[in-house]
């Protein structure tokens, strides 16, 4: 327990290191604990993260400020170039799985999370019950704008846009812009949008 209280009060001290030597610093420390992690990874001040051992990151990955991981008992897979913004949250508790593919943009205030709170029963509260898990799938080069929800059992096809305060709980086709509480099909990519 000692030990522990220790290690939160030095990664307490070390994520307060301002602008560019902070990053320095977390980068050549931080790359070990984590159990990959790749080339120029750019860790921002005020970083919280749960369960390193649990974490893979690849080259050039940058996490923006204020932003937190959380692995417990559940893996985060994060590929290379994936930009997160401020205010972030990607949590896998419980057994449920976060995979994000390589080029995605997260924007400020985005949830991720893996698990839901069970709720069935009406003889003990809710945080007693425990969580239902399930894994969440970010293909390659999606833009999740800001303060967007993905919860458990979904897979975001690549080259997929998710606008801003969508709540995602179904499957994402490749390629769609979806928005709105439920996420809907707002309409499909091609490339002649994009040469406008």
């Amino acid at each position: 327990m000692l030990v522990r209280e220790l290690v939160r009060w030095l990664d307490a001290l070390l994520f307060a290191i301002p602008g560019e030597i902070g990053v320095l610093i977390r980068y050549h420390i931080m790359k070990y604990r984590f159990k990959q992690c790749g080339a120029n990874l750019r860790l921002d001040n005020s970083v919280r993260i749960l369960g390193h051992n649990l974490i893979n990151l690849n080259d050039n990955v940058f996490i923006s400020r204020n932003s937190t991981l959380i692995a417990l008992n559940s893996n985060i897979k994060i590929g290379s170039g994936v930009h997160i913004n401020q205010n972030v949250n990607i949590s896998a508790p419980d057994g449920g799985n976060i995979t994000i593919g390589s080029n995605c943009l997260i924007a400020s205030g985005v949830i991720i999370r893996s698990a839901n709170h069970k709720t069935n029963r009406v003889d003990i509260p809710i945080k007693l019950q425990g969580h239902i898990s399930g894994d969440i799938i970010i293909e390659e080069d999606v833009w999740i704008a800001s303060n967007v929800v993905i919860l458990p059992n979904v897979v975001v096809g690549k080259g997929a846009i998710i606008a801003a305060g969508a709540v995602v709980n179904k499957n994402v086709e490749p390629y769609t812009i979806v928005g709105g509480i439920t996420a809907k099909l707002l309409k499909k990519r091609n490339l002649e949008d994009d040469r406008r």
